[in-house]
C-alpha cells in the first residue's frame, strides 16, 4: 500500500492553544514543521511532540496538506510566504487553524477549520475550499465529527455561536447585576443561575420553537425597578424581554387567531 503524504505545518502562532493540533491524530500525521527561524521550528516540535523541525520548504513541497496556524494579524502574511516559496501549490490545501476573517485565497486552495466550541477535539467545522474535506478528516481521525460550511452558511455558525456564547454570558451577567444588589449569598445567586440555565435548556431540547415562555408579571415595576440601579440594563432588559415573543411568536396552544 503506497504510504500517505505526512501534513506539513507552518507555525506563526502559539501552537499549544490550537483545538486543532491538540488533536492526537492530527500529530500522528505531522511530518515537516517550519517557524520562522529552525530554533523556533525545533522548540514547536518539542511542544508538540510531533512531527520534525525544516529549515525550507523543500521537503513540504512533498506534503498534499499545510496546516497553518498563526495569529488573525499573520495569517495573510503566512500566504504570501507560501506563495513566494516556490512550491507548487495547485496541488496541495493550505489549510488554516482557528478564527479570524478567511483570506483571499488568490488562486490557492485555502480552507479553515475551528472546533465548535464546548466539543474539545470531538466536533470541527470547515470552511473556504470545501476539497480539501475528505483529507481533512483523514488527518482528524475516525470518530471525529466535521460540518462543512459553504457560501453564505459561515456568518450564520458565527452568528450562531455569537448568540451562544456572548448572548448567554450577557444574560447571565444581567442576573447576576439585578441580584448581587439583594441580600443573597454569591454561591446561591451561581446556583440560581445554573439552575435557571439547565431547566431553560430541558425546555428547548422538549419542545424547541413550541416551547412555551414563561408570562412576564408585572413588567411596569421590574422596569421601574431597574432603571432605579441601572438604566442601561433596563433598556437591554426591555429589548430582550420584547424579543423571545416577536421570534418565537405565541406559544402552542395559545389563543390567539
Amino acid at each position: 500500500m503506497k504510504r500517505r503524504p505526512p501534513t506539513a505545518l507552518l507555525a506563526a502562532g502559539n501552537v499549544t492553544a490550537s483545538s486543532v493540533l491538540r488533536s492526537a491524530s492530527v500529530r500522528e500525521s505531522l511530518g515537516p514543521v517550519k517557524a520562522a527561524s529552525l530554533r523556533v521550528a525545533s522548540r514547536v516540535v518539542n511542544l508538540l511532540r510531533a512531527g520534525h523541525a525544516v529549515e525550507d520548504f523543500e521537503e513540504i513541497n512533498e506534503c498534499k496538506v499545510i496546516l497553518a496556524v498563526a495569529p488573525r494579524e499573520r495569517t495573510g502574511a503566512l500566504l504570501e510566504e507560501l506563495r513566494g516559496s516556490g512550491m507548487k501549490l495547485k496541488n496541495k490545501y493550505i489549510v488554516i487553524c482557528g478564527d479570524g476573517a478567511l483570506p483571499d485565497p488568490a488562486g490557492m486552495r485555502v480552507a479553515r477549520v475551528r472546533e465548535a466550541a464546548g466539543f474539545e477535539g470531538r466536533w470541527y467545522v470547515m470552511d473556504g475550499n470545501r476539497e480539501a474535506a475528505a483529507d481533512l478528516r483523514r488527518i482528524l481521525g475516525p470518530g471525529v465529527r466535521l460540518t462543512i460550511l459553504e457560501g453564505d452558511a459561515t456568518p450564520l455558525w458565527d452568528a450562531a455561536q455569537a448568540l451562544l456564547e456572548r448572548g448567554l454570558i450577557a444574560v447571565s451577567a444581567a442576573a447576576d447585576d439585578c441580584l448581587r444588589r439583594l441580600s443573597i449569598a454569591p454561591a446561591h445567586t451561581d446556583e440560581l443561575v445554573e439552575r435557571a440555565f439547565d431547566c431553560a435548556v430541558r425546555a428547548w431540547m422538549r419542545g424547541k420553537r413550541r416551547v412555551a415562555l414563561p408570562p412576564l408579571d408585572d413588567m411596569d415595576a421590574q422596569m421601574k425597578a431597574l432603571r432605579a440601579v441601572n438604566p442601561e440594563l433596563a433598556e437591554w432588559f426591555a429589548a430582550v424581554m420584547a424579543g423571545p415573543e416577536a421570534f418565537l411568536g405565541a406559544p402552542s396552544g395559545s389563543d390567539t387567531q
